[in-house]
């Protein structure tokens, strides 16, 4: 039987692995569980302003995982236009994001195709063009983005897949660099769903002209993607034990917390931090085009104890495109558990934590990678600061 370790961490998206590299970088030996990338790997990838996210916490999580992000020399937030065709603010977004501010462009092709789940193409550039409010123009350009023109039965996530091959995403490079050259468009705007190695392609293509995606999801985030890959690369980097398991329960034993999967245990530790997103052990499912977590309605329990939950007022979170209607009969369906000052839920052992959208935030949204953050680094300094056992 393995010898218990300092801290064990279940979750590796942001809020989880924020925690686990704090807790390393105080010389803690730690190990992360986790079966997915989850909510994580299905966001935008950018960080919204947030009243209790601080410059340094922003810098800080920068400089440990590198290249994930990008931000503004000046400190001031992004303008960044999105696949609802919306111009949003955003503190750090993915590398391939397009900061309006920072740009000269008066002319944006937004190229896409038709597929099936994805927005209009020319009613997209109008909001967008809309959305940015100046005399900018957004361009709708329809670029076929596979070799075979039957984009209208696939899926975005099915299309992404396709333009992962080299070959396929240097024809849809050649495609949108001459489109847009066409229409005499200076920047390119790529949809949310092209990875980041097609991106590169394009830019290579486009003679100079500027080249970015929009942020969001057409039932796949190249962004959230590319941003689970980099978090995990920072935990092995940093030393963390990094392992694929799914927790099946959690309990207290002897002064340590252990963590058993199916049938077996997994491993032990003196202080855990649960970061496993709306729904402990859940993480985000994929049902057909909607993601929505686990259903928790069974309730929700450590060592044997009911913890109180709060509701989040409707649950499945779904891409921007698809009418409220399909998901307002789901009821709510994630969980938040209320935690004290020191990010313990209320009424568990000692020993415990809670990060992330799983610990309900008092006065503020439990939503998003700020928050992630904020509380990943409020679970770590909490345990660090924790006497033995408490």
């Amino acid at each position: 039987m393995e010898s218990p370790v300092d801290c064990l961490v279940i979750g590796a998206g942001l809020a989880g692995t924020v925690a686990s590299l704090r807790m390393r970088g105080a010389g803690r030996s730690v190990v992360v569980l986790a079966d997915g990338a989850g909510a994580t790997g299905l966001s935008s990838g950018a960080i919204l302003p947030d009243p209790r996210l601080g410059a340094e916490d922003l810098a800080w999580l920068i400089a440990e995982v590198p290249g994930a992000f990008v931000v503004r020399a000046d400190g001031r937030p992004q303008r960044v236009p999105t696949a609802a065709g919306r111009i949003v603010e955003v503190l750090a977004s993915p590398p391939e994001t397009f900061d309006l501010p920072a740009s000269a462009a008066r002319r944006v092709a937004v190229v896409g195709a038709d597929l099936s789940g994805a927005p209009d193409l020319r009613g997209l550039a109008s909001l967008l063009a809309a959305a940015d409010g100046r005399s900018r123009e957004f361009l709708a350009v329809h670029v076929p983005a596979v070799v075979h023109d039957d984009l209208a039965l696939l899926s975005a996530d099915a299309v992404a897949g396709r333009l992962a091959d080299d070959g396929v995403a240097r024809e849809l490079a050649v495609k949108a660099a001459q489109a847009s050259a066409e229409a005499g468009a200076d920047a390119i705007l790529l949809p949310s769903y092209v990875p980041a190695a097609a991106v590169g392609k394009v830019r290579e293509a486009a003679c100079g002209r500027l080249v970015g995606r929009l942020l969001g999801t057409y039932a796949v985030a190249a962004g959230g993607s590319a941003l689970s890959a980099a978090l995990h690369a920072a935990m092995r980097s940093a030393g963390i034990d990094l392992r694929s398991e799914r927790v099946h329960a959690v309990r207290r034993e002897g002064g340590l917390w252990i963590v058993d999967g199916a049938g077996a245990r997994l491993a032990a530790a003196r202080t855990l931090i649960v970061a496993t997103g709306d729904a402990a052990g859940g993480g985000v499912g994929k049902r057909g085009r909607i993601f929505a977590e686990p259903d928790p309605s069974g309730g929700l329990s450590f060592d044997g104890e009911p913890l109180r939950q709060e509701g989040a007022a409707w649950g499945p979170a779904a891409d921007a495109y698809l009418p409220r209607r399909l998901f307002d009969c789901a009821g709510a369906t994630t969980v938040g558990v209320a935690t004290d000052e020191r990010m313990r839920p209320v009424g568990a052992a000692p020993g415990i934590f809670l990060a992330g959208a799983l610990a309900a935030s008092p006065g503020g949204s439990s939503d998003g990678l700020a928050w992630a953050l904020v509380s990943g680094l409020r679970a770590a300094r909490e345990a660090l600061a924790a006497p033995a056992g408490a």
